[in-house]
């Protein structure tokens, strides 16, 4: 598939599922460090509690941020609050997929991530 029709899949996949409100609860490499993934208590769904992961794949670039003026407003102590997404952006970037998921505000990113795909999958809490 090329980018531009696996782009728009992928927007097509944020659109549909929209994240907002959902909360991030694990992040983690699998696949030798190529492929991240995020595990999210999806917030929009019409089961009990349902868990969507994410796999980022082949990433060029993972970037996770969280700004020290939160870690001393809350003096060192991180909530959910700070892993509640807000807004999601996928857009392309060097012929990639780029994929920025913001938490605590609108204008910084948590996460910033470059990759050539991403798959989407409802699992059991893992």
């Amino acid at each position: 598939m090329d980018l531009e029709n696996n782009l728009r899949e992928i927007q097509k996949s944020f659109y549909e599922y929209d994240f907002t409100d959902s909360i991030i609860e694990k992040l983690y490499f699998d696949n030798g460090l190529v492929n991240f993934n995020m595990l999210v208590d999806y917030y929009f769904t019409e089961k009990g509690e349902e868990h969507i992961e994410l796999t980022f794949e082949d990433c060029t670039k993972v970037n996770y941020e969280i700004p020290p003026e939160v870690y001393k407003m809350n003096t060192g102590i991180l909530n959910f609050s700070h892993f509640t997404i807000i807004k999601t952006v996928v857009t392309e970037r060097d012929n990639q997929v780029w994929i920025k998921i913001f938490t605590i505000n609108s204008e910084t990113e948590f996460l910033n991530i470059l990759c050539k795909n991403v798959k989407f999958k409802s699992v059991t809490k893992l």
